[in-house]
């Protein structure tokens, strides 16, 4: 049986390392640092194997050539790259996954404080198209800035006004509620409209509340 994802990692690692052996490139070349990013859902393939539609990646840098390639956390542990710290010290492999933990855990918060800075600088924006005196949609900016999410109901009328005073915003930016049983029942209860304008904000468990609903 072919084995498509070794195939893949060898075309792609040996042009950029020194050593023209896999297995040693990977041994003695290449190693994880702690950088890793979080892309807020799944959408490049690993550079490495090839993966398709990965969300975290994390970088191995080569130590002789500078190159680097942002890949799976199942390439770290299935080829055995290892964690280098800044003094030079390798890790064993049950240290580095707790390494990859650890810096996939920074990389989501980062990720998340993104995301909230990116949907405020959307809701100012509208802050400064509405009326002054239109207290509901003041309270549910202050309420964002200061939570970070919004109801189902609240966040489909925010991106109505979006729509009507044609301010762009990134949808993904936005995080819904789902804390209590009448935000749940609202995932369901609002109209295709109002929910076609959240869906992009939606995790795939929220998603399920309405399909689950549907069915």
């Amino acid at each position: 049986m072919v084995n498509t994802w070794l195939i893949n990692s060898t075309k792609n690692l040996l042009p950029l390392s020194v050593s023209k052996d896999f297995t040693e490139a990977i041994k003695s070349e290449w190693f994880f640092e702690g950088v890793a990013y979080d892309l807020g859902y799944p959408s490049v393939d690993c550079q490495l194997c090839n993966h398709e539609a990965i969300r975290y990646q994390f970088q191995i840098h080569n130590q002789l050539t500078d190159n680097t390639l942002l890949i799976g956390s199942s390439c770290i542990q299935r080829f055995g790259i290892k964690y280098k710290n800044e003094d030079g010290t390798t890790y064993t492999m049950d240290a580095t996954m707790r390494e990859v933990k650890k810096s996939l855990k920074q990389a989501i918060i980062i990720r998340k404080k993104y995301c909230k800075n990116r949907a405020i600088d959307d809701l100012n924006l509208l802050r400064k198209n509405i009326r002054e005196d239109n207290i509901n949609v003041i309270s549910f900016i202050d309420a964002y800035e200061k939570f970070g999410m919004m109801t189902p109901r609240q966040l489909a009328f925010i991106i109505s006004l979006f729509e009507q005073y044609n301010i762009l915003y990134d949808i993904s930016n936005f995080v819904v509620s789902t804390r209590n049983k009448k935000q749940i029942d609202d995932i369901s209860n609002i109209n295709d409209v109002q929910y076609n304008r959240i869906v992009g904000a939606l995790t795939p468990k929220q998603k399920n509340l309405r399909i689950k609903k549907a069915a």
